[in-house]
């Protein structure tokens, strides 16, 4: 299958000269002169194009803009004078689409710089890398990412920075244009769980937001789709992922979805809405599209709120804003091309209605980059700034008015404007970065007058995708979430095989064999009754007792067929189970033989077990995180249709035993209706994980 087969049209940069000509009418005369301009820089050669500018002080001096172009560069500017910050800019290895972000990852009281490079208009699997920056530019680290069809792909997508598997860390998560898409840890490693398997190129940047509720912050995106297997549909989709890259839900139509999603609650229920655009692949394909024109709105279990059809293409991202000034949500997107294109929306947010004075033309022609907004008049709504090809203009969300014009004629914009105060005055400031008709790239800065009254107010869309770490969210999630608070009491353990434990939560240290020279590797462990105590237990059954654990017998005097590969406890304490590689299992002191895998052809070994509350059954848990469940054991769910990065080593049940904990080698946790605590993916590990036990 030809994966990235919706390159050409829907990734391609377009000429800036061809989108000044798509038209210079710019509607009715300015309401309000236009905003001062306090500099301007070009960049000879170095077209900017779908890379929307950021505000971050890298420096300690005040915010700066970052942004990157089509030389490769990421260019990072002061935003009083428009001088380069030290450092800056930096080279990555291809042409820049994706849109920086930033946020202080990784505690030094310091921002790092997120931004992918790759152009898919460039040619099929033409290449790119996610790259991470210090603030004073020295690289952090370089994602290379690849699969069966791209050994290098191109990351149009902007990264989204946020905690998404809740190990208290920030996550760096952004699509490719290839088979798959990632989530990173800070510093630059895949998350468990990841890569997640797309089947077909994402240009979309993912949005977060917890849309099921449960506390943990989701990925939801958009994709495309051709027809084929695994997958046989044509068009594309947003699809919502958990943290642990497990589909939640998706939505399909019949075009792919270039647009980014936009999250937040636009009816007023007090929950998150999903509202997106589409792209314009299938449209020119024999047979057409009919979702290529629309805007979907959707409720956060993935089900259809409302579809409007605009006309023109929808590969902008929507914009979630009070327009209207009545405290209610509302979208505005503008149009690409199509049978009616260039014209900018405003959308009720409950119903998808048309808010008065609206659509409008854009001014400018098509609109390709997502609308910011801000009040800038004062009069309490928010007022949209539309990047075109022939400007950015600026119109009133309450009349729908011209209010001005900037760069009229000069400059093409293919992303949105940024709207900060950057020289720290108290006025607004207006950044745009765009391409002139020659092809060089230009930085401007215009600032609000006093006179304007202007403000962001609360419900601005001050920049692309809302904010600097690029959420799409208009509430957006904590950049770290403290697992333990939001899970509430217990913890577990993780141990790795030199006997060293991580201890979780409510779980607390009582000893490890790291002073001990191990004969054999540790490969498992389980905690006492009480929770102040744990069992280690190693290949040859040996056994290493902490803090009120009590020995009740091993292995040693036995002759293995295959190594043990964990344990678990009865109830009392008084007693505990060993299971071997092929599921054989050694009982000592009460407890009870309850079953075995002997009689079973397996596909993968043996790796971990667990004991039911009641002592009266257990679980024993394969590589790959089939389960086996004997005696009163109840299935809770598996990793069976699951891609895992590493190999499952271990499990634990929670005290009731209505759910259970399945780890892999490096730490990677998943949750099958028990809280998340924590794992080991933001730690550097000396050695694998083998195993784990439960306080809880």
């Amino acid at each position: 299958m030809l994966t990235t087969l919706h390159l050409r049209r829907a990734g391609q940069s377009l000429l800036a000269g061809a989108l000044v000509a798509a038209g210079l009418a710019s509607g009715a005369s300015p309401a309000s002169a236009a905003p001062s301009p306090r500099w301007s820089v070009d960049l000879p050669g170095a077209a900017v194009r779908e890379s929307s500018p950021l505000a971050v002080d890298l420096d300690g001096g005040g915010l700066d803009v970052v942004f990157g172009a089509h030389d490769g560069k990421v260019y990072a500017l002061h935003g009083s004078d428009g001088s380069g910050v030290g450092g800056w800019p930096r080279q990555t290895s291809h042409a820049i689409n994706s849109s920086p972000a930033a946020a202080d990852t990784d505690g030094d009281s310091r921002p790092e710089v997120f931004v992918g490079s790759g152009v898919g208009s460039h040619g099929q699997c033409s290449g790119g890398a996610m790259y991470s920056f210090e603030h004073d530019g020295n690289q952090r680290f370089r994602f290379q990412g690849s699969d069966q069809t791209c050994p290098s792909q191109a990351i149009h997508s902007s990264p989204a920075l946020g905690d998404v598997n809740r190990d208290s860390s920030p996550d760096v998560t952004f699509g490719a244009l290839g088979l798959q898409m990632y989530s990173l840890s800070q510093s630059g490693t895949l998350n468990p769980g990841w890569p997640y398997y797309t089947d077909d190129t994402v240009f979309s940047t993912p949005a977060l937001a917890d849309v099921n509720g449960d506390g943990q912050t989701d990925v939801i995106v958009g994709g495309d789709s051709t027809p084929g297997p695994p997958i046989d549909h044509r068009g594309g989709l947003v699809r919502a992922i958990s943290g642990g890259g497990q589909t939640l839900w998706e939505f399909r139509v019949n075009e792919i979805v270039r647009s980014s999603p936009a999250v937040g609650d636009i009816d007023g229920d007090g929950r998150p809405e999903i509202v997106f655009g589409t792209g314009d692949f299938w449209v020119r394909q024999a047979g057409g599209a009919s979702d290529a024109t629309k805007v979907f709105a959707l409720n956060p279990n993935g089900s259809l709120k409302w579809v409007r059809e605009t006309g023109g293409y929808t590969l902008a991202s929507p914009t979630l804003a009070d327009i209207d000034g009545n405290g209610v949500l509302d979208v505005a997107i503008g149009t690409f091309e199509g049978p009616n294109p260039g014209r900018v929306f405003a959308l009720r947010g409950g119903d998808g209605a048309d808010l008065p004075n609206y659509p409008r033309a854009s001014g400018g022609g098509v609109v390709l980059g997502s609308i910011s907004t801000a009040d800038l008049d004062g009069d309490g709504g928010q007022d949209l700034l539309v990047p075109t090809g022939a400007a950015v203009f600026a119109y009133s969300g309450k009349t729908g008015q011209r209010l001005f014009g900037l760069e009229e004629g000069k400059v093409a914009f293919q992303n949105s404007p940024l709207v900060a105060d950057v020289d720290g005055n108290g006025l607004l400031d207006i950044i745009a970065v765009g391409t002139r008709p020659n092809g060089s790239g230009v930085a401007v800065r215009y600032e609000m007058a006093a006179s304007d009254n202007a403000r962001l107010g609360a419900t601005a869309w001050p920049t692309f995708h809302h904010d600097a770490r690029r959420t799409g969210a208009v509430t957006a999630p904590p950049l770290t979430q403290n697992q333990c608070a939001q899970a509430g009491p217990g913890g577990y353990w993780l141990v790795a095989s030199d006997g060293g434990i991580f201890a979780f939560c409510d779980a607390r240290f009582f000893g490890s064999t790291g002073a001990i020279r191990l004969n054999r590797p540790i490969v498992g462990m389980a905690s006492t009754p009480s929770g102040n105590g744990y069992w280690l237990v190693a290949s040859d059954g040996g056994i290493f007792a902490f803090g009120d654990a009590v020995f009740h017998g091993s292995t040693g005097a036995i002759r293995l067929n295959q190594p043990i590969v964990g344990m678990a406890s009865t109830p009392s304490g008084n007693g505990y189970w060993l299971v071997a590689a092929d599921g054989g299992i050694f009982a000592f002191g009460d407890a009870v033989f309850r079953g075995s895998t002997g009689a079973i052809r397996l596909n993968q070994p043996i790796r971990g077990m667990a004991a039911t509350p009641s002592g009266n059954g257990y679980f024993l848990v394969a590589s790959d995180g089939g389960i086996f469940a004997f005696g009163d054991a109840v299935f809770r769910g598996s990793t069976g249709a699951i891609r895992l990065n590493q190999p499952i080593v271990g499990m634990a049940r929670n005290r009731s035993g209505t759910g259970y904990w399945l780890v892999a080698s490096d730490g990677g946790i998943f949750a099958f209706n028990v809280p998340f605590f924590g794992s080991t993916g933001a730690i550097k590990l000396n050695q694998p994980i083998v195993g784990m036990a439960a306080r809880s």
